[in-house]
Formats: structure tokens, sequence, C-alpha cells
């Protein structure tokens, strides 16, 4: 980040807001910016705060992970012919080795999944973003936005867009009333 005051002073308040609740969209009216500055100063202030939080944490699990490491072999070695100290102390080096890689990210997909899960979250704010902005202009009522945001939802999860019952039986109603209304011209004539 920019060590200009004034720069973070505006980062503060974008952090502010968007923890209050506040949309990136009425953030970056509020800040006089974009909603994608807005949500990239997001993502580098959260990259200059959390990682290097992390890598400290990473650094002193991994002491104390070689430590508990040290203890084991400790007893392992002096376990002698006793089999099942022997077999316990191996099962815990496994499972301390387990951590280790989960703490380095050495097993691919949890730290993948975790990536993608934060991306997607951005994502959505992004969306839901859009969303919100494209519903306000069209002015739907409260049943329409409420399906609209439904359907949306649906696809962006990968699953079927849900059909509005209401919608349909409206649209068949329309054609049988258009039908009657047919069918009584055709009638009288």
């Amino acid at each position: 980040m920019k060590t200009d005051p004034t720069e973070a002073a505006r980062t503060e308040k974008i952090l502010r807001l968007r923890v209050a609740g506040l949309s990136l969209r009425a953030i970056a009216g509020q800040v006089d910016m974009s909603h994608e500055g807005v949500a990239g100063r997001i993502r580098a202030a959260l990259a200059e705060l959390v990682v290097p939080v992390a890598e400290e944490y990473r650094q002193l699990e991994t002491v104390r992970l070689d430590d508990l490491s040290r203890e084991v072999y400790r007893v392992l070695a002096s376990a002698g012919d006793n089999g099942e100290l022997r077999l316990r102390a191996v099962d815990r080096l496994l499972r301390i080795g387990e951590s280790r890689r989960k703490l380095w990210g050495l097993d691919a997909p949890e730290p993948l999944a975790v990536t993608l899960e934060r991306r997607n979250g951005l994502e959505v704010d992004v969306v839901v973003d859009a969303l919100t902005a494209a519903l306000d202009v069209l002015d739907l009522g409260e049943e329409q936005a409420a399906v609209a945001v439904a359907a949306a939802t649906a696809r962006l999860s990968g699953e079927e867009v849900p059909r509005r019952p209401v919608v349909e039986s409206v649209v068949e109603r329309d054609l049988e009333d258009e039908l009657d209304a047919f069918l009584r011209e055709q009638g009288d004539g």
C-alpha cells in the first residue's frame, strides 16, 4: 500500500465501510472511486494485513511441529521391542506430517479450495451488486425481484433455474381467457 496518509485514510474508510456491510458500489460512491477500484483496494489491504500474520503463524506452527516430531522420535528410539508403542509413535509422526503438509499447502486440493472460495466470495459480491443495480433500474415489484434473485442464485450455484409457477399460471390463465374469448366470437359468428 502507498504510504500517502490521505490514501491510507481512504483505504481505512473503505475497509470500515465494507466491514459495516456496504456493497462495493455503495462504498465507491462514498469514496469517489469505481467499484472495481474499491475491490482492488480491499484485496490489496487484506493481502498486506493477512499474509504477514499468516506467515508468522505458519513459522511458529512449524517450530511446534518440529518439537513434537523430535519428542516422538525420542519415544520411538526408547521403545525398544515394544511394538505397540512403536506403532503409536509412527502413527503420531504420520499425523504430524499431515499437519505440516496442510500448514504449508502441500496437499493441493485444500489450499486450492480455500483460494477458490475466497475468489468466489469476491465474485459473488460483484454479481450481487450488479444484480441489485439491475433490479433497482427495472423497478420490479418485490415478488419479481425475489424470483430474479432466486434464478440468479440458482444459475450461479450451477443448479437448475426454477420456473415461477405464478408466472406460468398467469400465462395459462391469459391464454385460457383469450381462447374463451375467441371461442365466444366464433360461436357468435
